[in-house]
């Protein structure tokens, strides 16, 4: 797959984590969604994977109607955590279809 085995590798990837989901602090349920979307991935499970798309879709929903804060903020942040998710899968598909072959 990507084949990480240095610690620098391991800790750049956390910390891209880490920056990736910081948009997500007012609304942590919404990291616990993608969690659940992410290890759906990984066990090949669709009944969770379509219980954690309909909790991300309800979270998110649920964060853009909360009136702590304003319509504008609550864009940016959903604007700039879109652009950081855009922006890995770009990485992250660019990798995986160099190494493989058909």
């Amino acid at each position: 797959m990507l084949n990480i085995k240095k610690s620098e590798q391991k800790y750049g990837i956390y910390a891209l984590s880490v920056l990736i989901l910081l948009p997500t602090v007012f609304a942590p349920a919404i990291s616990g969604a993608i969690l659940i979307i992410l290890l759906s991935f990984l066990v090949n499970y669709k009944t969770s994977l379509v219980i954690g798309i309909v909790a991300f879709i309800y979270f998110i929903s649920q964060y853009y109607y909360d009136l702590h804060y304003t319509l504008l903020t609550k864009s940016i942040v959903l604007f700039c955590s879109g652009i950081l998710f855009l922006g890995l899968y770009f990485l992250t598909q660019k990798k995986l279809s160099s190494d493989e072959k058909i």
